[in-house]
């Protein structure tokens, strides 16, 4: 299973989102709104609770390589590799899997520094 950087710095205001991939599944499997908001320079997940939504990880863009999904049971994630290992970004269940393969398309054109495909995440 990939891993889950977790972050204790809070998401930066100052960079807008370019996109942003809603999941309905949270790092641990359970059934809850997650969301991957994806910036010029940072790649940061959020996942609802019963306070708000937290950010509980972040990347840095430029570090980011691979992004790739990966089937599981009954669920996808959108995963990418990350400082050398590979890290999970968006899990949703096979419901949102498109949803998903278009973000992998997204942040592949952003790492390779290419125009953003238009493209359906329904």
């Amino acid at each position: 299973m990939p891993n889950l950087v977790v972050s204790d710095t809070p998401a930066p205001e100052s960079s807008a989102p370019i996109f942003s991939t809603e999941g309905d599944l949270r790092h641990d499997g359970q059934i809850g709104k997650s969301r991957l908001e994806v910036s010029a320079t940072r790649v940061v997940r959020f996942e609802k609770t019963p306070i708000g939504e937290d950010a509980i990880a972040e990347y840095e863009l430029r570090e980011l390589s691979k992004p790739r999904t990966e089937d599981l049971v009954d669920a996808t994630a959108l995963i990418a590799d990350y400082r050398g290992r590979t890290v999970e970004l968006l899990r949703a269940t096979n419901r949102k899997a498109l949803a998903l393969a278009a973000a992998e398309k997204r942040l592949n054109a952003l790492i390779d520094d290419k125009p953003m495909p238009e493209l359906e995440d329904t």
